[in-house]
C-alpha cells in the first residue's frame, strides 16, 4: 500500500510532524569523512557468506564514536545517506554484488522521518552503482521502531515491493516484546549480542534466545545471532536452529578488502538433534556436557 494511502488517524501526527521536520533537514550535509569497514554474516548451513555488513569508521579507521559525535539533530539526516552511500560504493568496488552474499545496512532516521526521500535516495544509488537491490538488507534498529507498528509495516512492505530485504537490528537490546515480531513484518531478526555473550553460562538469556528463535521461526522469520565470539556461543546457538550468525568467532571487520572467515571445527550439521527429538540446548551444565532429550509428540 502506498503512503498516501494510510488514513490520518491520530497516530499519524507525530509521523507527519517528523517527516516535515526531515524535510527541512534532509538540505543539510554530512562532511565528515567515513569509511566502512566489512564483517561477514556466514551462513553455517551452506558454510558461504549470507551477507556483509558495513560498519561505520573514519576515514583512518577510527571507531565509530569518533564519528557518531559529530552528527547533530540538523545533519542526522545527511549523515545517514552518507553512510549508505559509502557502503554501496565501497561495496560495489570489491563486486559484492557480483557473489551470492547481499550488503547490510544500518538505516537510522530516514526510514521513520523520512521513508520516501530514503527510498528514492537509494534507489538512484543502487542505480547509479548498477547495485541489485535485491541485494540490499535495510537493518533498523530496534529502539529507532515507531510506536506505531502498522505505519512501519507499510514502509517495509515499500522496500519489499523494491526487492530490498529489511531486517530489526539489535532484536532484544530493549526488552523486545516477542509479539513485536508478529506487528513488524520484517524479513530478518538480528538478535542483540548483549543476549549472545555468555549465552553458555547464562540459562536466563539462553531461554530468551530460544524463545525468539521459536518465535521468529513460527512467522518465517530469519534469525542472525550478533557478537558470537567463542565455541561455546557458536555451539548453544546451533543446537538451537539458528544458521546465521556474525562475530569475531568466525571474522574480524575489514577495511581495505572483504574479510576471509574461518569455518568451525565442528559442524553445524553435526549439532542438531536425530529426527524425533526435541534439544533445549538452555538445559545443559555446558555446552559440552550431555544434553536433555525428550521425545517430541506424534
Amino acid at each position: 500500500m502506498e503512503l498516501s494511502s494510510l488514513s490520518a488517524s491520530t497516530t499519524m501526527v507525530p509521523v507527519l510532524l517528523s517527516q516535515a521536520l526531515a524535510s527541512t533537514h534532509l538540505r543539510e550535509s554530512f562532511d565528515i569523512p567515513i569509511r566502512m569497514a566489512f564483517q561477514p554474516i556466514v551462513d553455517l548451513r551452506s558454510k558461504t557468506v549470507f551477507a556483509y555488513e558495513a560498519l561505520l569508521r573514519g576515514k583512518h579507521g577510527e571507531a565509530a564514536a569518533t564519528i557518531l559525535r559529530h552528527v547533530t539533530e540538523q545533519n542526522r539526516y545527511a549523515f545517514d545517506n552518507a553512510c549508505r552511500k559509502q557502503s554501496m560504493i565501497q561495496a560495489s568496488q570489491w563486486r559484492v554484488q557480483d557473489g551470492p552474499a547481499r550488503l547490510a545496512v544500518n538505516v537510522r532516521a530516514n526510514i521513520m522521518c523520512s521513508p520516501e526521500a530514503c527510498v528514492e535516495r537509494t534507489l538512484d544509488l543502487a542505480d547509479q552503482l548498477h547495485f541489485p537491490l535485491s541485494k540490499l538488507i535495510l537493518e533498523i534498529t530496534q529502539h529507532e521502531l515507531l510506536l506505531d507498528y502498522v505505519y512501519l509495516n507499510h514502509l517495509v512492505e515499500k522496500f519489499r515491493g523494491y526487492g530490498i530485504h529489511t531486517a530489526i537490528d539489535d532484536f532484544g537490546s530493549s526488552h523486545a516484546d516477542l509479539t513485536l515480531l508478529a506487528e513488524v513484518e520484517t524479513d530478518i531478526v538480528k538478535i542483540d549480542m548483549t543476549l549472545v555473550r555468555g549465552l553458555n553460562k547464562n540459562p536466563s538469556n539462553c531461554l530468551i534466545v530460544e524463545s525468539i528463535v521459536q518465535q521468529a521461526d513460527r512467522f518465517r522469520i530469519q534469525v542472525i545471532a550478533e557478537g558470537v565470539e567463542t565455541k561455546a556461543e557458536y555451539e548453544v546457538l546451533s543446537r538451537m536452529g539458528v544458521y546465521l550468525m556474525q562475530g569475531y568467532y568466525f571474522a574480524r571487520p575489514a577495511l581495505a578488502h572483504l574479510p576471509p572467515w574461518k569455518a568451525p571445527r565442528t559442524s553445524w550439521q553435526s549439532l542438531q538433534a536425530a529426527p524425533g527429538i526435541r534439544i533445549s540446548p538452555c538445559h545443559a551444565e555446558s555446552p559440552s556436557a550431555p544434553l536433555k532429550t525428550a521425545n517430541m509428540a506424534a
